[in-house]
C-alpha cells in the first residue's frame, strides 16, 4: 500500500484539480472537477483571501521540501488556515555569473 506524502492543489477561477503524491513524487490518487473559484457561492465567502509570505531574500540552495514560506488563508483579517510552502525538488546554486547578476539585482531592490 502507498501512503500519501504531500497534496498538489490547482484551484482556478473556471476548475479544481488534486493530486496525493508520495515521497518519491508519483501520483497516488487524483480529482478532477469544474468547480473553480467562479463556482463558489459570493455570499457565502465574503472576506476571505489569501496571504503568501515567502522567505526574504529567498536564495539557492533550497532542499527539496525545505520550507520557503507560509501560505495564510483569512477571512475578516483573521487566519483560518496556515500551510507550508515547499520547494518541491532541490534548487542548486546558481553558476558564477549568475549569482553575481543576482546580487546586483538584490541589492537594487533593499529596502533603506
Amino acid at each position: 500500500m502507498t501512503h500519501a506524502a504531500f497534496a498538489a492543489v490547482d484551484w482556478g477561477t473556471t476548475r479544481f484539480r488534486a493530486w496525493l503524491l508520495d515521497a518519491a513524487g508519483n501520483v497516488v490518487a487524483e480529482r478532477r472537477s469544474d468547480e473553480g473559484m467562479l463556482a463558489l457561492p459570493r455570499d457565502r465567502f465574503g472576506g476571505i483571501s489569501g496571504l503568501l509570505q515567502m522567505r526574504q531574500p529567498l536564495v539557492a540552495p533550497l532542499a527539496a521540501g525545505e520550507k520557503a514560506g507560509i501560505m495564510k488563508v483569512m477571512r475578516d483579517n483573521a487566519a483560518l488556515a496556515e500551510y507550508p510552502v515547499v520547494a518541491l525538488e532541490d534548487v542548486p546554486v546558481a553558476g558564477f555569473l549568475s549569482r553575481g547578476w543576482d546580487t546586483l539585482k538584490l541589492l537594487f531592490q533593499r529596502k533603506p
